[in-house]
């Protein structure tokens, strides 16, 4: 949905969810003309670590950049974004979502939809930001709203389309 409307996908570059995403922007990558030339702009990137993916990016992404450091491929990622989705998964997930809602909160980075898909597998930890962050006084009212959880991708979509309707450049 997001590159059927023009968004760029920019992911980790790697397997799985990330691979699909990539996929479904290739399938809706379009032909530009810019002073008569004739040429398919990036929609479908990747900011990969050396050794994490081997090495290789999924078969789907048109522009790979491959980082050495974990921290440069995180300002990367947060740099170029004007929406996070992010979708179930370990460590390194729960560690990329902790840095953008927390830049976001202490007024780092500008703010943009944080969405996280797939109720039941979040339900947790939204339920201990509630009743143990928020309870605790250790967040506010204001950071929970930051937060978007969502099973519909069109739910996700709208956000997202509707944050960025003052963006420059999707």
């Amino acid at each position: 949905m997001l590159a059927a409307n023009d968004y760029s996908i920019l992911t980790g570059g790697g397997p799985g969810i990330m691979e699909a995403a990539n996929n479904g922007a290739i399938e809706h990558l379009k032909e530009c003309k810019l002073n008569g030339v004739q040429y398919k702009p990036i929609i479908s990137a990747g900011i990969g670590l050396v050794r994490l993916n081997k090495e290789k990016s999924n078969p789907f992404v048109q522009e790979n950049i491959v980082m050495k450091y974990f921290f440069a491929r995180k300002w990367l990622l947060v740099r170029y974004s004007n929406a996070f989705v992010i979708f179930p998964g370990g460590f390194g997930t729960l560690d990329e979502f902790s840095e953008i809602i927390t830049l976001t909160q202490t007024n780092r980075m500008q703010e943009a939809p944080i969405i996280l898909m797939d109720t039941d597998f979040w339900q947790p930890l939204i339920q201990w930001i509630e009743t143990r962050a928020l309870k605790e006084g250790l967040i506010s009212e204001e950071d929970i709203k930051l937060i978007h959880v969502f099973d519909s991708v069109e739910s996700a979509f709208k956000i997202i389309h509707e944050a960025c309707k003052e963006c420059k450049a999707h």
